[in-house]
């Protein structure tokens, strides 16, 4: 094996880790758990590859595209990293004066792809 496919598989490396750790899969095991509890073994499974399915095109499109993105609305990395935590920091007091979740009837589709495609595997990325 040559220099540079070393230097290649270690960045591979590198980035798979990276990706496992954005993501955090089994930091968001009891939360999947929680929001899916009432959902039966069927539903839960379609519930999954959705949310899976939503994160995955999301990366993709963020990790090719998203410098761009933020350039044409002229948002710097660093203004859009203060919002993704004030915004936490919104989502979280208000599970802390709630004392949870909040209960609503939502539909299962929405439910997939919203709460834990793209804010819970895709937010951690900044």
């Amino acid at each position: 094996m040559d220099h540079f496919s070393k230097l290649l598989a270690n960045d591979f490396v590198k980035a798979i880790v990276a990706l496992f750790i954005i993501t955090d899969a089994l930091g968001n095991v009891p939360i999947f758990i929680g929001l899916t509890q009432k959902m039966s073994p069927a539903m839960r499974l379609q519930a999954c590859k959705t949310a899976t399915s939503v994160a995955f095109g999301l990366l993709l499109v963020f990790a090719f595209l998203g410098q761009t993105v933020l350039t044409i609305f002229g948002i710097s990395i660093f203004t859009f990293m203060v919002a993704g935590g004030v915004l936490l920091f919104i989502l979280a007091m208000r599970i802390l004066v709630s004392g949870g979740w909040e209960e609503r009837e939502i539909s299962a589709e929405s439910m997939e792809a919203v709460p834990r495609g793209f804010p819970l595997l895709q937010g951690r990325a900044l």
